[in-house]
């Protein structure tokens, strides 16, 4: 008998280059289900969500995901995009590159925020069917 299973994971790609940036992931489907307390993971890993605007001062429309399930990415080779005073903020905007240096999101992980990763939906691309 064949599977007939629906594979709802995703991974997000650079859109310029093509290059995987996350683990594969499942929607989150309630944003009710963010933790909002400081230092901790803002969403579970393995999954992403889009933004309403209503988290963290996180542009409504751009995808939320956990730190942890980042691959292939590295810092802003711009150190003034690394505002925070004891780790990344959202106010240095766009501060993670893929490995190949294009600017695929913001990392927010300062100790006065949850720790999440903001995925610019112009930078990335979701491309679906991604569990391997």
């Amino acid at each position: 008998m064949a599977n007939t299973s629906v594979d709802t994971h995703i991974r997000f790609v650079c859109a310029e280059c093509g290059l995987p940036i996350t683990l594969p992931q499942i929607e989150l489907p309630d944003e009710a289900l963010l933790v909002d307390d400081d230092e901790v993971a803002h969403i579970a890993r393995g999954h992403f969500i889009l933004s309403t605007g209503d988290h963290l001062s996180v542009t409504k429309g751009e995808y939320l995901a956990n730190v942890d399930d980042l691959i292939n990415t590295a810092p802003h080779s711009d150190s003034s995009l690394w505002l925070g005073c004891c780790g990344p903020s959202s106010f240095g905007s766009l501060n993670t590159v893929c490995l190949n240096g294009h600017e695929v999101g913001t990392e927010i992980a300062d100790c006065y925020t949850p720790r999440v990763m903001t995925l610019d939906p112009l930078r990335c691309v979701k491309v679906a069917g991604s569990s391997n």
